[in-house]
């Protein structure tokens, strides 16, 4: 029995490739972007609160911080920044402030740091900064951009204990600015050290990092293409199907 074209059309119809296979593609997508924005958005966001909270001094001067518990923390030398204009740290939000803008690399003597104020700690007691030399994978420096702080790690402190720290340079820089003459140094020969620590590690480092949050968002995204051009492709070939 010779099958006739209606009863064809009407085969054909039956079978018709469903769209089915667009709308998991679209999942698909969502399910990768929801991936990368839920990782890399919240981690992004701690980078500038942590920035936002680090302690700044100006060195040549009074440069002193607080610790609240023992532990490393990091100095970042900043380029350009925002202090409070009595060049104090932990100041209020709405404290005036003096803007720097520095060379984007500092040859000044090393950094000295000593404890002030420090339980079971003798004051004057030195405390080494070593320069920086990078933790785990981060080998290079790190560097925020942050507006309006841009900064870049300088060395680490191992603190001992809480209280109260200063910083210093290790010789006068320039030589004819003597660090308790501070106040009449020009502002050029001044730089803003930060003090305390920037969770980069959120952002860059391990499976749900922002390298393993772009990894999942490609491959779900070639995943949805691929599904997308296979229906695309079957319900082409269904469509020349019933017009032949």
């Amino acid at each position: 029995m010779t099958e006739t074209p209606s009863a064809r059309r009407h085969v054909l119809a039956l079978n018709k490739p469903s769209r089915a296979g667009y709308a998991a593609a679209a999942v698909l997508l969502v399910v990768g972007f929801s991936v990368f924005a839920g990782t890399v958005l919240p981690a992004r966001r701690a980078v500038r609160d942590a920035v936002f909270e680090l302690q700044r001094v100006v060195v040549p001067g009074d440069a002193t911080f607080r610790a609240v518990a023992p532990g490393p923390v990091t100095l970042y030398y900043e380029k350009r920044s925002e202090v409070a204009a009595d060049h104090h740290a932990n100041d209020h939000a709405d404290a005036p402030k003096t803007r720097f803008e520095t060379p984007m690399r500092w040859d000044a003597p090393a950094l000295r740091a000593v404890a002030a104020d420090v339980e079971g700690t003798e004051p004057g007691t030195a405390v080494e900064l070593r320069p920086w030399a990078g933790t785990g994978s981060e080998s290079s420096s790190l560097v925020y951009h942050v507006p309006p702080y841009v900064g870049e790690s300088l060395g680490t402190l191992d603190l001992p204990g809480p209280g109260t720290y200063r910083l210093a340079l290790a010789q006068p820089w320039p030589p004819e600015v003597d660090e308790t003459a501070a106040p009449a140094a020009t502002h050029e020969h001044r730089r803003v050290v930060a003090v305390g620590h920037v969770p980069f590690d959120l952002v860059k480092s391990g499976l749900f990092g922002i390298y393993g949050a772009a990894v999942v968002m490609g491959l779900t995204a070639v995943l949805a293409l691929v599904l997308a051009a296979l229906t695309w492709a079957r319900r082409r070939q269904w469509a020349t199907q019933v017009a032949s």
